[in-house]
């Protein structure tokens, strides 16, 4: 097979019609002059780039010149050239090394980790976050190292987690919120004492403990001048301040399964969020087990379990979280 024919089949296999006549336009009619300028043509053998460095050196250096021929749409230029190098050596075992210019990420690694963190939300395998970030294996290989492991991402310990979904491969999956929000030191105030407020006087509610947990997270991650300057009005409303030593598990990022499945209050915030179907088993005389059925918490402090058997539909039932027994569910 030569040089050419495995440029057709790699513009044969992209979807879109429009991405098909970009690639052919750079590749098959704007290529051919950069090689002749670096004395290879397009009918070279596959085996010839495989065996040969000089001849994989002069390709790369080909595809350099046309980077930088090009004036419009740079950015999906150089896109387009490392994907189709990453073609080349995962399909072909051809490994091009490419000036570094045209290789350098556009984003720096704590963009890209924190922008890992929001697309990862719906879950990804590796060969999908290649195509998405166009950067080489080991650059987003590192990064998921990182997250995996965990990092400090402004200085809040992050972490993503892996599994396997279908056909042994792994997907990756963040349930960390990227957004720092960019808010002044007052609209700060008003966001912590609000949960603070939420939180009193509803000890038993299911909400209250999130508020409350939310508002320290959020006092725990500010800094000392933040924290003295609201510590003064918090402690004149009455409202309790987490110490410093408690600091530490709240600056921790914590996983929305192993949450969710920690407590009948945190199982039933999280089906009233994703609305996902469960089994509730209650704590009556009768032992009663509703199977595939569906919450919603209603109440001013969310105190109120309604159950419906689909979405949409009048509630069955109407109960508190004090007659559920347990909650099964399956976390997605």
């Amino acid at each position: 097979m030569e040089l050419q024919a495995v440029i057709q089949n790699y513009i044969n296999g992209t979807a879109n019609q429009n991405e098909r006549n970009a690639l052919t336009n750079l590749l098959l009619n704007l290529l051919p002059a950069q090689m002749t300028e670096t004395d290879v043509s397009m009918d070279i053998p596959v085996r010839s780039l495989q065996l040969r460095e000089e001849y994989r050196q002069k390709l790369a250096d080909a595809l350099f010149s046309l980077y930088t021929k090009v004036t419009r749409s740079k950015e999906k230029a150089r896109q387009r050239i490392l994907s189709f190098v990453r073609y080349l050596l995962d399909h072909h075992k051809i490994e091009l090394i490419l000036d570094e210019s045209l290789t350098k990420e556009n984003m720096s690694a704590l963009e890209r980790q924190v922008d890992l963190l929001k697309t990862l939300q719906k879950g990804m395998t590796k060969g999908q976050l290649l195509d998405h970030y166009v950067v080489t294996r080991k650059v987003i290989e590192g990064d998921l190292d990182k997250l995996i492991m965990g990092t400090k991402i402004l200085g809040q310990h992050v972490k993503i987690r892996n599994y396997q979904r279908q056909k042994g491969e792994l997907t990756y999956q963040s349930t960390v919120h990227p957004i720092f929000l960019p808010l002044n030191l007052t609209e700060v105030y008003f966001l912590f004492t609000g949960l603070k407020s939420l939180a009193q006087g509803r000890e038993d509610s299911i909400a209250a403990e999130r508020y409350d947990h939310l508002a320290n997270r959020i006092y725990s991650q500010l800094s000392d001048y933040a924290r003295e300057r609201i510590e003064r009005r918090a402690r004149e409303d009455d409202m309790d301040l987490p110490p410093e030593k408690e600091f530490q598990k709240y600056n921790e990022s914590i996983d929305e399964e192993v949450m969710a499945k920690g407590s009948k209050k945190d199982a039933l915030m999280y089906l009233f969020k994703s609305g996902e179907k469960c089994t509730i088993h209650l704590s009556n005389a009768a032992r009663e087990i509703i199977h595939n059925c569906y919450v919603r918490l209603a109440g001013e402090s969310l105190n109120i379990v309604r159950i419906y058997s689909a979405p949409g539909k009048a509630p069955i039932r109407e109960i508190t979280q004090d007659e559920i027994h347990k909650i099964e569910f399956e976390y997605r």
